[in-house]
């Protein structure tokens, strides 16, 4: 078994295979109490394989301690260690809503898409007025993200707001919007009906189709 120390001057090793054994070590031996030292690692360390391994394992163990680092880590140039970072923020919860509402404000888009992912994993209404921002982003996917989140949120005071996302210009965001309108059900009728006399055709199809799928008809006119 691979002592603390051992593995502590792995991660200091100028060898990059040995940091990842090191990484590998700590994961297989549950050392949690020197996971801030894998956080540390994954935000300085100039290997890219070395950067995933780290985030992997912070994922694996999705510890509050690492929270700093890991949201750092959302800018990462690599996209996998990207993937991992964030993975790691979902399974931490609530406790990293604070952290993913502040990158809904970074210059970095991809970094906006990867915080609007995670909120709308996570599920908690603290995020919503972010989201409600976040859902005008100059950016369509993080714009499409946001209005993901907002949907498997699921609170109807999001209603108003999807219903704008309805007439994105970017076909992608109108269809995760009416999807999420369609999950929220009844509440969504007004918008969806609204939407079904707006003067551009796909906006007016797609609020159709949706009240369709809802089981809902309009009468026909006498």
């Amino acid at each position: 078994m691979s002592s603390i120390d051992e593995n502590l001057a792995g991660l200091k090793s100028g060898d990059a295979q040995a940091r990842i054994d090191a990484i590998l070590s700590i994961e297989k031996h549950n050392q949690t109490e020197i996971l801030p030292e894998v956080g540390t690692v994954l935000r300085d360390d100039e290997d890219t394989g070395v950067r995933f391994q780290a985030a992997k394992t912070l994922a694996h163990f999705a510890d509050s301690s690492t929270l700093p680092e890991l949201l750092d880590g959302l800018r990462d140039v690599d996209m996998f260690v990207r993937v991992h970072v964030t993975d790691a923020l979902i399974r931490i919860g609530h406790e990293a809503i604070d952290g993913l509402v502040d990158a809904l404000q970074d210059t970095n888009a991809a970094v906006r898409r990867a915080a609007a992912k995670a909120l709308g994993k996570i599920k908690h209404e603290a995020a919503i007025p972010s989201l409600r921002a976040a859902i005008r982003d100059e950016d369509p996917d993080v714009r499409r993200f946001s209005a993901q989140a907002l949907g498997r949120i699921g609170h109807e005071s999001t209603v108003d707001v999807l219903g704008e996302a309805l007439r994105d210009q970017d076909v992608r965001v109108r269809k995760v919007a009416a999807g999420a309108l369609w999950d929220m059900g009844d509440v969504s009728l007004p918008v969806l009906k609204d939407a079904l006399n707006d003067p551009n055709p796909q906006i007016a199809i797609i609020a159709a189709y949706t009240l369709t799928k809802m089981g809902y008809h309009e009468p026909p006119e006498e």
